[in-house]
């Protein structure tokens, strides 16, 4: 991603793409850990673009902007806005990773596409940040991957099944002095990183209705991506917001991801050969910047030429004034006083045409100088919305009990880890347990899980001083370790809960020194839906042999009432 950033740091567009098939390994190169050595493609792009000694400490609103110039910035001071912005695209709908987020409970409405006819296709309702630090931009990076934790942690209609586009916007703006006056021009660049869901045959799949209706969608999306280089024409939905980026302006790479299985050597070709054809395209890339921007540097470079042609030695505001050069005597003789007549009249019309156009200039910065305090004005407003809207979402995140799973290994404080099918969302959420009475439900309650079938309260768990117990609500299924609960009962180290056969989640208690011997073993997703499946298949056998018995019971009881009367009748003759 290097080479991406050097170029998108010049003013060129950037793109990368991971391609293959389903469990190739695309979403963990492209996110993998939050940080460490383990980080994705994602994580290290946004580190190294704000360590940069160009990005370092100019980035607009950050607390150190404003540094001393170096000798070789005395006459011009460069400054960086970033802005970043998080979809997913889910069976062809659009949906905001980093939005603000509605009411409890509410469904999260599908963006739209529009077309400009200057800015291309964009998302309409796409909530756009501007970002000062890393740090902030990793709050965001890992709050969207949260919402996508939530999602696939739910089952509801939203899985992690879905291709993710995140965009970074970097604005370069650079203030010159020219003539005493400040002039400044931008570049824009716009870096995509996109993770595409995994094709796979449906077949091989062996999904149930809502997989083979997400599996065709993908694979619709990635046949038109697949049109696209090849053709680059028609385009799906969530496709066109790549248009700039294949076989437009931008410098793109793709991130071809196989399997070295042999039972997958068919999928394996077709990636290649889709790599293949990517590399044949030839993208058209210049520098984004305002046409403004270039016609006042010609003019710099003019005002240069003739600065050097006539030696003056004075500002560029007074570089037309009529100031003859010294003739020599020789050329002096050769000079009649009608040539120098019409020197004079020529450099009087000169002057008079550049003082025009000095003017007409001084009267386009200053219009170019008030656009941007403006838009400083707008950026400045843009950053308080945006600390309102992380600290909201923080609130959020801490009113759910929700947090990073990565700062589980250091807290001792009990919790509730999520387990999901994919592995990249796995274990990445944890819903802290207080003291005492904790309550999980949809809605109006502590823990707000969403997409359960109750309203109200699905289950308690008390903490006491670290030791758990769970009371399921009446009428609520609640499984432990695979085993319906009715009763109170208690909970121990890394315990399998599931609520309503909808949320799969383990017991974290760090402290609990009862946990046996074969507590670290691996307990994911997998495990605790077999454990489940098999235990509900003892439970209704046992259910079965019960139902049996009582039905033997009770045609025993049937046929001895009926051996009793026919006895009585006997002896009544």
């Amino acid at each position: 991603m290097r080479p991406l950033l050097d170029r998108a740091l010049q003013g060129y567009n950037a793109c990368l793409f991971a391609y293959g098939q389903t469990g190739s390994g695309k979403t963990y190169s492209i996110l993998g850990s939050e940080s460490g050595p383990d980080a994705g493609i994602i994580p290290r792009f946004c580190c190294d673009l704000f360590s940069r000694p160009e990005v370092k400490g100019r980035t607009a609103g950050s607390p150190s902007l404003s540094l001393p110039a170096t000798p070789a910035q005395d006459d011009e001071r460069v400054q960086f806005q970033v802005e970043m912005s998080y979809v997913e695209i889910y069976n062809e709908k659009l949906y905001d990773l980093v939005g603000e987020e509605d009411e409890e409970g509410a469904v999260r409405e599908a963006l739209r596409v529009r077309e400009h006819p200057t800015l291309g296709p964009h998302i309409v309702g796409a909530a756009v940040h501007p970002i000062t630090s890393y740090e902030q931009l990793k709050m965001w990076l890992c709050h969207g991957n949260r919402e996508r934790s939530i999602a696939a942690t739910g089952m509801n209609e939203k899985s992690s099944r879905s291709h993710s586009v995140f965009t970074l916007k970097l604005t370069r703006t650079q203030t010159e002095s020219v003539g005493g006056e400040e002039l400044q021009h931008s570049r824009v660049s716009n870096i995509s990183i996109v993770d595409l869901a995994g094709s796979e045959r449906i077949g091989a799949s062996g999904g149930y209705a809502d997989r083979m209706k997400e599996g065709v969608c993908i694979n619709k999306s990635l046949l038109t991506l697949g049109k696209v280089i090849t053709a680059l024409a028609e385009s799906a939905t969530g496709k066109r917001r790549c248009f700039e980026s294949l076989g437009g302006n931008s410098e793109t790479a793709m991130l071809a991801t196989i399997s070295p299985a042999s039972c997958y050597a068919e999928e394996t070709l077709a990636t290649l050969r889709y790599a293949g054809q990517a590399r044949n395209i030839v993208n058209v890339k210049h520098i984004n910047e305002d046409p403004a921007a270039r016609i006042i540097r010609s003019l710099k470079a003019e005002v240069e030429r003739l600065r050097a042609r006539h030696s003056l030695r004075v500002s560029p505001t007074k570089l037309f004034v009529t100031e003859r050069s010294p003739v020599t005597p020789a050329n002096h003789q050769k000079k009649t006083n009608e040539q120098l007549a019409e020197e004079e009249a020529r450099r009087a019309e000169e002057m008079l045409v550049r003082e025009r156009e000095i003017a007409a200039l001084k009267h386009e910065l200053s219009s170019c100088t008030s656009q941007l305090h403006r838009a400083k004005e707008e950026w400045n407003r843009r950053l308080e919305k945006s600390a309102r809207a992380a600290a909201a979402a923080l609130g959020r995140c801490e009113k759910a009990g929700i947090f990073v799973r990565d700062v589980l290994p250091s807290d001792e404080r009990p919790c509730l880890v999520n387990l999901c099918d994919d592995e990249q969302l796995s274990e990445h959420l944890c819903y802290a347990l207080k003291d005492g009475a904790t309550t999980l439900g949809a809605q109006h309650t502590d823990l707000i899980l969403k997409g359960l079938h109750s309203s109200g309260v699905h289950c308690t768990i008390y903490n006491d001083q670290g030791s758990l117990s769970l009371k399921a609500t009446s009428g609520c299924e609640v499984f432990v370790n695979g085993e319906l609960i009715e009763e109170n009962c208690m909970l121990r180290h890394k315990d399998r809960l599931v609520l309503a056969g909808i949320y799969f989640l383990l017991v974290w208690i760090p402290k609990d020194e009862t946990a046996n011997s074969g507590s670290n073993d691996t307990k994911n997703f997998a495990y605790a839906r077999e454990e489940l499946l098999r235990c509900q298949e003892q439970r209704l056998r046992k259910q079965i042999l019960e139902e049996e018995e009582l039905a033997r019971r009770e045609l025993l009881q049937e046929l001895q009432l009926k051996k009793q009367s026919v006895q009585q009748l006997q002896l009544n003759l």
